[in-house]
């Protein structure tokens, strides 16, 4: 098992190390692309939007899309490698947490899903 050594108060050895899993390896782009077409399928018109938001950069896009068409994750096809991992990870004791370049509104949901600690996701300063 690995473990970390910068868990303050606790001992080296008794700290596994957690896994952090992207949303891209655990559902693919499903998040974003399967927002899009359901966002243009709703309001053609947002086509020019994605558009605008891309150009701001994949972490703003992704977080605008998310923000307009939440997804239910029992909607996504996620990767069974991917969520085989996680399974292992979570039956080892080891945290599991789920990163994106989208929100929190995209990955919270999904991370609940597959029973992470939670979720690192970015902002539109950071992507």
């Amino acid at each position: 098992m690995q473990t970390t050594r910068f868990r303050p108060g606790a001992p080296a050895a008794d700290v596994p190390t957690p896994l952090v899993v992207s949303a891209d390896a655990l559902a693919g782009d499903a998040l974003l692309v399967e927002g899009a077409a359901r966002l243009v399928a709703r309001s053609p018109l947002k086509i020019f939007a994605l558009a605008f938001w891309l150009l701001r950069g994949r972490a703003v896009l992704a977080r605008r899309v998310a923000e307009a068409v939440p997804l239910p994750p029992s909607t996504l096809a996620l990767a069974p490698a991917a969520r085989q991992e996680v399974d292992r990870a979570r039956a080892a004791g080891r945290e599991v947490w789920l990163a994106t370049a989208g929100g929190p509104d995209a990955a919270g949901p999904l991370a609940a899903a597959v029973g992470a600690a939670g979720c690192i996701a970015s902002d539109e300063r950071a992507g």
